[in-house]
């Protein structure tokens, strides 16, 4: 789902999605075409229910499959916790796209025994 919205000088759209089952590891879990040219200005992950065991749930957002942060900036958020999780700082050079360009998002790692639940993520777009 994305929403729009429009001011006189720029428009606006976040990229959203959600998954109510524990995440799980995989590339490209939603992918998206960029309706525009701009760049990335936020990334705002979301979990409702905790993961279980050790480790951490660990996202990726790519542009054209590169991601736009470094290994070590990437959101992370931890076994046990649970609501809004800000993003680590990503490469500003990384985050521009142009029309047509693919965004997307990869769940690198979850806890060892169940990932997050109630998951949500929100990629803010701007010009």
């Amino acid at each position: 789902m994305a929403r729009r919205s429009s001011s006189a000088h720029a428009v606006h759209t976040t990229l959203e999605d959600y998954s109510s089952a524990a995440l799980t590891v995989g590339t490209e879990k939603k992918e998206w075409v960029a309706p525009f040219s701009g760049r990335i200005a936020g990334v705002s992950p979301r979990a409702e229910m905790a993961g279980v065991g050790a480790g951490s749930t660990t996202i990726d957002v790519n542009i054209n499959g590169t991601s736009i942060f470094a290994a070590a900036n990437r959101p992370t958020i931890a076994q046990a916790s649970t609501g809004e999780f800000s993003a680590g700082n990503f490469d500003g050079t990384q985050s521009t796209f142009v029309a047509g360009d693919r965004i997307s998002y990869d769940v690198d790692a979850i806890p060892a025994t169940t990932g997050h639940a109630r998951f949500s993520l929100s990629i803010s777009l701007g010009v």
